[in-house]
């Protein structure tokens, strides 16, 4: 991966080349995002922009064509990411950015992505009628509005981690060009405000019980609160120089547990703002 780095660091040419090919081809969008941006964080917002118009050309010609607008919402999210995260240098500011363009997400994937919407929603719904009918009687004639809800948020939430993730690859091959180990200290090192991480459980719980209509927007914040979440538990096993094993053995209970992971995560997020785990950990 990090030949791909070096690759389109020399040159607007070969990065468009990069970005253009992996905009058109399915399932590496995630890579044509990751160049945007590199050359944003690196070369600054204008030279980020050129790549962008290229990348969200074929991304455009995608969406409308199988109705599918993954590689235009990620590649945006991750170049307004980062955006703020060359202006700033603040993880927290570019992750809040990232989960506001969640919330837009949520907003236009109706405008844009109807007949797929339409499609997911009679799936969901026809699984859930098998995996809970009890539930579907209870819901009624509401049960596609739910379902649809929970299918818009899901979405959304999945283009803005793999807005996150794409902009973390960013980073990673930055440090590795100009900043051996730098990002690895950033991510260990990342925690919430607590101002930020207060307010952001406050936002989920209050819209939560304001119904499914307004409950869908809570998913978006919980993007940075996850980040924080997961930075907590890779910095500690750092910090107690423990085994990869752990991590590890970590990504296999996440996949257990399922949901129940992000609850943990939240909850790590808010104590971290307020106690600052990572430097109560006695270095072995």
């Amino acid at each position: 991966m990090q030949a791909i780095a070096n690759f389109v660091m020399k040159g607007r040419l070969q990065a468009g080349v990069v970005v253009l090919v992996c905009s058109i081809l399915p399932l590496l969008f995630w890579i044509s995002a990751a160049v945007v941006g590199l050359i944003t964080m690196r070369r600054g917002i204008n030279e980020g922009a050129i790549l962008l118009i290229a990348a969200i050309v074929p991304s455009v010609i995608w969406a409308q064509s199988v109705q599918d607008p993954t590689s235009l919402f990620v590649i945006a999210t991750t170049w307004g990411m980062a955006v703020v995260l060359r202006q700033t240098v603040s993880w927290e500011k570019a992750l809040f950015v990232g989960a506001g363009l969640a919330v837009l997400s949520i907003v236009l994937l109706p405008i844009v992505s109807a007949d797929l919407l339409n499609q997911l929603v009679a799936f969901g719904v026809e699984l859930f009628r098998q995996l809970n009918p009890e539930r579907i009687q209870e819901l009624g004639e509401n049960v596609d509005s739910v379902v649809r809800n929970m299918m818009i948020g899901s979405l959304a939430v999945s283009y803005a981690m793999f807005a996150t993730m794409s902009l973390m690859l960013a980073r990673a091959w930055q440090a590795k060009l100009f900043n051996p180990g730098g990002f690895r200290k950033e991510f260990h090192q990342f925690r919430l405000s607590r101002a930020s991480a207060t307010l952001s459980v406050i936002s989920v719980l209050v819209l939560s019980s304001l119904g499914d209509q307004n409950a869908v927007f809570a998913f978006a914040l919980l993007i940075p609160l996850g980040f924080a979440g997961l930075a907590l538990i890779h910095g500690s096993v750092a910090r107690k120089n423990l085994s990869k094993g752990w991590l590890v053995w970590f990504y296999v209970i996440s996949l257990i547990i399922g949901p129940s992971l992000i609850v943990l995560l939240v909850l790590l997020a808010v104590m971290d703002s307020w106690i600052d785990v990572r430097s109560r950990i006695r270095v072995d």
